[in-house]
């Protein structure tokens, strides 16, 4: 059966969490920059909403629609505890669905890691390789 599900993941906007705005906390340009590096990655754009099988709307904070991926993936920051969840329809491509999924989160992951690590002045390298499930990041940061 067609119906938007929710993935929760284990990442909270701290500054949300504690009733800040969305777009103030530090974390936020990371989401956008991970979502936004899957849609240029794999020729795709990005909006606020997902549809489900049968074209119904779901809003969401961003969203990533790619080619042959029908509804798209959706990211939503829970306004009262910080969390981040995922909102898709997945039926039928259910491997499509959470390869996106992962691929955001990878992303958002070497983001922050790279973020973080020219915030303490260190030289940073960033190398992928592969695609897919097969896509590997490594960040390297050596002290400048």
């Amino acid at each position: 059966m067609s119906h938007i599900s929710v993935y929760r993941t284990d990442i909270v906007f701290r500054l949300v969490a504690e009733g800040g705005a969305l777009e103030e906390d530090p974390a936020w340009p990371v989401l956008e920059a991970a979502v936004r590096a899957v849609a240029e990655a794999r020729q795709g754009r990005v909006d606020r909403t997902v549809r489900d099988l049968f074209g119904r709307a779901t809003p969401c904070d961003l969203a990533v629609h790619l080619p042959g991926l029908r509804g798209g993936v959706g990211v939503v920051v829970d306004r009262k505890t910080g969390s981040l969840h995922m909102l898709y329809d997945d039926y039928g491509r259910t491997e499509e669905v959470q390869a996106v999924r992962e691929e955001i989160l990878q992303n958002f992951a070497a983001v922050a890691v790279t973020r973080a690590l020219q915030a303490l002045h260190y030289q940073v390298d960033v190398e992928e390789s592969g695609s897919g499930r097969d896509r590997r990041v490594l960040v390297r940061g050596v002290l400048a």
